[in-house]
Order: structure tokens, then C-alpha cells, then sequence
């Protein structure tokens, strides 16, 4: 019965409703605030989308976690898996972004270094059609076999995906204390900001060669 009850729910029952009303306020404010004033890509529309959607998820974890048991089982099942689902893919995304940017410098630097110059002179057409095959492969094949011999998916994904069902499945963490109550929702809250900052600057890189942020 014991894993029925979320992860700050003993914690929360014992709180005055008073004090309960002004920490809603105060989490709900330093998750939308803090991630929309730090995460900036000039973008208005994406920055609040970014804002709106990690504020979302941090309070679906949050909110579910303190009257965790008061839920249907079929409610409870689906918010558990909503943000397994979420956190999973949202790592996964930022892994992939950081790779594939990191992947793509390489392959740019790599063809920068051979200095081509567009040119109807058969040396430079010879090697031109050396080049390319070569700059195919760095592009495409070289970047999967790192990517595959660094096991770089069990970082993104399934450690992830392995952390959250210990979390919100397996419950192998108890906020049954001030200290641990204000350390899970502040870890919540401060990952969800980090996440934003990381997405956005990621953004920026990627636009910035086509748009001025």
C-alpha cells in the first residue's frame, strides 16, 4: 500500500491548506517565470511555448505526486506514463540535437579544410568527385557509428527512461520530510528550467545561420 501513496503525499496531507495555497502559488510562478525570462531566442512564440509546456510538465509531476492516491488507478496510470513518456523523449531530443549539431561542425570544418573553389578545370572536377563521396560518408555513416559504438541512446534514452520508472513507478524515493519534500519539487522544477535553457540555446545555434536571434 505503501507505493500507492505519491512521492510527497504524507508530506503534503500534513501541511496547513494556508501554506499548501501559497506554495502552489510560489512553484507555479518560479517554474513559468524562471524559464521564460531565462530561455530567450527572440522568438516569442517558441520562448512561450517552451516556457508553457515545461511548466506543464513539471506541475503534472508535481501536482500528481501530492495526492497521488486520491486518483483513479486508470487516472494514475496514465499520468505515470504521460511523464515517463515526455521525460524520456524530451531528453532523447536533446541528445539528438547536441549530436547532430556537434556532427554537422565536424562535417563543416572538415570541408572547409579542403578550401574547394567551384571550377570547370578537370583537376579541380577530379577532385571534386573524390571529395564528395568522402564528405557523404562523414556526414552520414561516420556520425551513426559513433553514435552506435558510444552507446550514446543509453544515455539519452534508457538511462532516462530506467530513472523515472524507479521514480514514479517503482517509488525508490520518499518526500516525507521538509528537506526532502523542498529538495524533490525544487530538483523538478530547477530540471524542467535547465532543460528549457539547454532547448533553446540548441535552437539558436541551429537558426542562426538562417535567422538573427
Amino acid at each position: 500500500m505503501a507505493r500507492l501513496n505519491g512521492i510527497t503525499e504524507t508530506y503534503w496531507a500534513s501541511m496547513k491548506e494556508d501554506d499548501k495555497l501559497k506554495w502552489k502559488f510560489f512553484s507555479k510562478g518560479l517554474v513559468f517565470f524562471g524559464t521564460l525570462y531565462l530561455t530567450k531566442t527572440g522568438f516569442l512564440p517558441f520562448d512561450y511555448a517552451v516556457a508553457a509546456a515545461t511548466t506543464i510538465f513539471s506541475m503534472l509531476i508535481i501536482e500528481s505526486q501530492r495526492t497521488y492516491k486520491r486518483f483513479s488507478p486508470k487516472l494514475r496510470k496514465r499520468i505515470v506514463r504521460t511523464c515517463i513518456f515526455l521525460g524520456t523523449w524530451g531528453t532523447t531530443t536533446i541528445g539528438i540535437l547536441y549530436f547532430s549539431l556537434a556532427a554537422a561542425s565536424a562535417a563543416s570544418g572538415a570541408l572547409e579544410s579542403y578550401n574547394l573553389v567551384l571550377s570547370t578545370n578537370p583537376r579541380d572536377l577530379f577532385k571534386l568527385a573524390i571529395l564528395i563521396p568522402i564528405f557523404l560518408v562523414v556526414i552520414f555513416y561516420t556520425p551513426i557509428k559513433i553514435f552506435r559504438e558510444l552507446h550514446i541512446e543509453q544515455i539519452i534514452y534508457r538511462l532516462p527512461h530506467t530513472k523515472l520508472i524507479d521514480l514514479l513507478v517503482k517509488k525508490k524515493f520518499k518526500a516525507d520530510s521538509l528537506l526532502s519534500f523542498l529538495n524533490f519539487e525544487y530538483a523538478i522544477i530547477a530540471s524542467c528550467t535547465l532543460y528549457s535553457i539547454i532547448l533553446t540555446e540548441l535552437v539558436r545555434a541551429y537558426l542562426s545561420p538562417f535567422i538573427k536571434l
